[in-house]
């Protein structure tokens, strides 16, 4: 019996053991990939539908963080960019069914 103990004991200590380089290695492994997408960027995104011709302003806007790997030229980062602005094609809002991403 004192041999079966013994054997219980060593597996659950390698268990634990293994368990911690398994979380050590995977906490590793997401640095690396939150590094490898940069900081959060900020960009702007239409809450609701804009209609083409109508006058944007900063309120039919809401302020969404993306990696910034991801930040392409024609997103908006600055809401100043949009004040007065017209949009000449309508916009879809994020509060749409279609949109899977939220």
């Amino acid at each position: 019996m004192q041999d079966a103990k013994r054997r219980a004991i060593i597996f659950a200590v390698l268990s634990v053991l293994l368990a911690t380089v398994a979380g050590f290695l995977f906490l590793e492994e997401t640095a690396a990939l939150q590094a490898g997408l940069g900081a959060p960027t900020t960009v702007y995104v239409a809450k609701q539908e804009i209609a083409s011709r109508e006058i944007l302003r900063p309120e039919f806007f809401e302020a969404k963080e993306i990696p910034s790997k991801y930040v392409t030229s024609s997103m908006v980062t600055d809401p100043a960019e949009i004040d007065g602005q017209v949009s000449v094609v309508p916009l879809e809002g994020t509060g749409s069914s279609t949109d899977i991403r939220d």
